[in-house]
């Protein structure tokens, strides 16, 4: 059984974090997606697990092939990995013989450093892992080139940028996003 991890805040969920998340699905057999800092909520992280949880099963119908997780910070990185790995074997009712863990920045991520500098102290039989690196990729419908991140994405909604808005998230995410504004609903 091929299984996928992918770590991320996606504070929002926008087309890089889509575009990783429609990969997995695709080329592997079940996607685990952790929702890290779950329990915070503050500039960085201004949406609650449920709103992020919303996002994403707006875009992904097909629940069979994915899992959303909460994930909380630990007292150490090692417990935190360890509970990463205890969750996925929890929800796995197969053997696991192949887990990758994908990302889009294995330079600057911290979660992906802590995976790899704590590697020794997982029990899965094989480890792999993929970038997919987000610089100078088409990811709009205009088939511009853009650097998408989710600080941009939450400047822009600060600043109520409604055009790069449209550029960096999905037509139903931003949906949402633009109810939650005219709603008068603080986001940021």
């Amino acid at each position: 059984m091929k299984i996928w991890i992918f770590i991320g805040r996606m504070q929002p969920l926008h087309l890089w974090h889509q575009k990783i998340i429609e990969k997995s699905i695709k080329s592997n057999d079940f996607t685990f997606i952790f929702l890290w800092s779950s329990w915070i909520i503050n500039e960085y992280n201004p949406f609650t697990d449920s709103e992020r949880k919303k996002f994403i099963t707006n875009i992904f119908s097909n629940k069979e092939k994915y899992k959303l997780i909460n994930l909380a910070d630990s007292e150490s990185d090692e417990l935190w990995l360890k509970e990463i790995e205890k969750k996925v074997k929890q929800n796995t009712k197969q053997d696991i013989k192949k887990v990758t863990f994908y990302w889009w920045d294995f330079e600057n991520d911290y979660a992906i450093k802590v995976v790899k500098q704590y590697l020794n102290i997982l029990d899965f039989k094989e480890i792999l892992f993929e970038e997919i690196n987000r610089h100078n990729i088409y990811i709009n419908h205009n088939w511009e080139k853009i650097l998408i991140s989710s600080t941009q994405v939450r400047k822009s909604l600060s600043s109520k940028d409604y055009e790069i808005l449209k550029k960096l998230l999905d037509d139903r995410i931003y949906e949402i996003l633009i109810k939650k504004i005219k709603s008068h609903s603080e986001i940021l």
